[in-house]
């Protein structure tokens, strides 16, 4: 081999080499830039995994169908038991009404003193 081709083989052979070194450059700094974007989205599931178990708690405390259902039917025996006790309280004012009317009634007989 001549000198001259000896010199092209290793200039061929040396940008070869360059050529391969940055594309393992190009290739490990791509890598690493998508093993940080899977650690971050890695990160924001482990974050959003804990939210939705936060949730699911706070929903399994709650109360269901059914005990909303009992509550329902609880509230409307409440509001009938509210109605009896109304008209109960306006029977009381009735009847006091006329218990008034009786004692106005003697109080004016009695300061008239008798007479009828």
């Amino acid at each position: 081999m001549t000198p001259e081709a000896l010199d092209l083989w290793l200039k061929i052979a040396s940008s070869a080499l360059s050529i391969a070194a940055f594309g393992f450059a190009l290739v490990a700094a791509r890598r690493k830039a998508i093993n940080e974007r899977l650690d971050a989205g890695s990160k924001r599931m482990d974050a959003h995994d804990l939210a939705i178990q936060a949730m699911q708690t706070q929903i399994a405390g709650m109360p269901g169908k059914e005990d909303l259902h009992r509550m329902e039917l609880s509230i409307a025996g409440m509001a009938g038991d509210l109605k009896e006790m109304r008209a109960g309280v306006a029977a009381n004012g009735d009847q006091l009404a006329r218990f008034i009317t009786v004692l106005e009634r003697h109080e004016d007989h009695l300061l008239s003193g008798g007479k009828g």
